[in-house]
């Protein structure tokens, strides 16, 4: 019995990921007909019980360090066990399921502007003046590099900090954050290259970038997930 197996992919896919269909489990290939199964995010232990629970021929989109051999000794993470079953009821009905994520647009951090008064503090409306004056709004909309088409959940993160949002359906993100006179906005998406944008903000109060653009991972791989099974050695040399 097998105690092993190897994920390849022999023949990477050429179609572009981002002109594909989103859908539940990836995106949805219309010059094949299938759904390419988006592997990128998940752990050793997730993919594993992935292809130990499913039969047939499956097309993915993996990282380069994915495609490797697995110890089928590896417990599953419960995680993604629901994502397996979702998947085969998806491919029994052939049909390409509806988009069921939506990325809520980030919204912008206000000054307060009341405060409960007591007996030993109030808070003045200079004071809240002083405190919308002391914030910068930055905005812009990230897109992929070659088809300009917008990306929806792309981290945007100051460089440092834990302050950032996600961009919305239509590739957009709103930050508000302390005046300073410099800093660097990172972007991460799953699938592109990280990006990082420099900006120089010389006292202005909203700065628009305009679009982002990203670039696919030229160390990710779609295409027919190839499942090899390698059997235990023998150390004692019999059958």
């Amino acid at each position: 019995m097998a105690d092993k197996i190897r994920i390849k992919i022999n023949k990477p896919c050429g179609e572009s990921w981002s002109g594909m269909e989103p859908t539940q489990e990836g995106r949805y290939c219309s010059a094949c007909s299938k759904e390419v199964v988006d592997f990128t995010d998940y752990t050793d232990k997730q993919l594993l019980e992935f292809m130990r629970e499913y039969s047939g021929r499956l097309c993915g989109r993996l990282r380069e360090d994915q495609l490797k051999q697995y110890p089928l000794q590896l417990s599953a993470s419960p995680l993604k066990l629901s994502a397996v079953k979702a998947f085969f009821a998806t491919a029994a009905a052939l049909v390409v399921p509806a988009v069921a994520t939506a990325v809520s647009t980030p919204t912008l951090q206000q000054p307060v502007n009341v405060l409960q008064k007591d007996s030993t503090s109030i808070v003045s409306k200079d004071a809240t003046h002083a405190a919308a004056d002391s914030l910068v709004t930055i905005q812009g909309k990230v897109v992929h590099n070659a088809t300009k088409e917008p990306l929806p959940g792309v981290s945007v993160t100051v460089k440092g900090t834990t302050k950032g949002a996600l961009t919305d359906k239509d590739g957009y993100f709103w930050l508000s954050i302390n005046k300073t006179d410099n800093l660097t906005l990172d972007t991460s998406y799953i699938g592109f290259e990280r990006t990082e944008v420099p900006i120089d903000l010389n006292e202005q109060t909203v700065v628009n970038l305009g679009d982002i653009l990203l670039k696919e991972d030229s160390n990710v791989l779609s295409g027919e997930v190839v499942i090899v099974h390698s059997n235990p050695v023998n150390r004692y040399g019999g059958e």
